[in-house]
């Protein structure tokens, strides 16, 4: 189904119960408003609020709060001209992906944004995409993202509160830094994610997590960065190039924690929890928690390197 108004000052809006389409494509030339929930059951949604990209006062999609979005494959949000604008807490669930090609802004602080951009959590698919030189902002709210992969060439901040990153997929793997895993986030985007309560990768069912040269200064936007791999064996490994955070780090592993490079972190703790594995840090290779705590539980200790 496609709704089309574009005729001048012409808007789409989804009020009272829930609309449940097969698939459909809204194009409007002065703003979709969504005060209902709106699912896909078959395929595609593509929600654009200002047809003709030209400044007609509103052009927006308006969300009111608490409302969910759900696309049984491809879910895409347009509005050139004055962004998409959730009202407050706004969910959104996509099986095939997630495409946000304009600025996104929450209206109101303390009310969270979720998106799972791969919610049948199967099929290796479910990107979540923010286009270049976009902004999604949550107005000082948390935000939690679930995905098989996370394409940031735009950027994602959550003001003084947190974001959260999880895999979609049982034992997904996650880098940062690094493009051989499931999931990669490039040091580059981590600099695209701001978070003054801090960002947290991985979770109680994702897989092992390797890091590959973190930069300070793409660090330093995201206060302390949490790594969780918690499943069965999962280790959490710095590799290839040496590493360095700005504000400390906190890992959670249950197979072991291994510097097979060099790890500096600045101005906050670093706490290692290696579960039932072992911290071992490779010949030559050291740790260095720049004159700050350092807290380290293992069943094991292999320091071939230097602490």
């Amino acid at each position: 189904l496609t709704l089309l108004a574009s005729r001048a000052a012409s808007t789409v809006t989804f009020s009272g119960t829930e609309s449940i389409f097969n698939a459909i494509v809204v194009q409007a030339d002065k703003g979709v408003v969504s005060a209902a929930d709106v699912t896909t059951d078959t395929a595609a949604m593509h929600l654009e609020g200002d047809k003709d990209n030209a400044s007609d006062s509103l052009d927006t999609i308006g969300i009111t709060d608490g409302r969910t979005l759900t696309a049984e494959s491809m879910m895409t949000l347009q509005a050139a001209t004055n962004g998409i604008v959730p009202a407050g807490k706004l969910t959104l669930a996509a099986k095939a992906g997630v495409y946000i090609t304009d600025n996104m802004k929450g209206a109101a602080n303390a009310k969270a944004l979720v998106i799972n951009a791969d919610s049948d959590a199967t099929g290796s698919s479910g990107t979540l995409t923010v286009a270049s030189t976009k902004t999604v902002t949550s107005n000082k709210s948390d935000v939690t993202i679930t995905a098989w992969d996370i394409d940031l060439a735009g950027s994602l901040t959550a003001g003084t509160l947190a974001i959260t990153v999880h895999g979609a997929e049982a034992s997904q793997t996650i880098g940062l830094g690094t493009t051989t895993t499931m999931m990669d986030i490039s040091d580059g985007e981590l600099g695209r994610m701001s978070a003054g309560a801090g960002v947290t990768l991985g979770s109680t069912i994702s897989g092992s997590i390797a890091v590959d040269g973190v930069t300070d200064g793409n660090s330093d936007t995201v206060a302390t960065l949490t790594l969780v791999a918690t499943k069965a064996a999962a280790t959490v490994s710095f590799v290839t190039a040496a590493s360095k955070f700005n504000k400390g780090i906190v890992v959670q592993a249950i197979g072991g924690v291994i510097l097979s490079q060099s790890v500096v972190t600045q101005l906050s703790q670093t706490v290692l929890n290696a579960g039932t594995g072992a911290l071992t840090v490779r010949s030559s290779m050291t740790l260095q928690t720049s004159n700050q705590i350092l807290t380290v539980t293992a069943d094991n200790v292999d320091i071939s390197g230097a602490i």
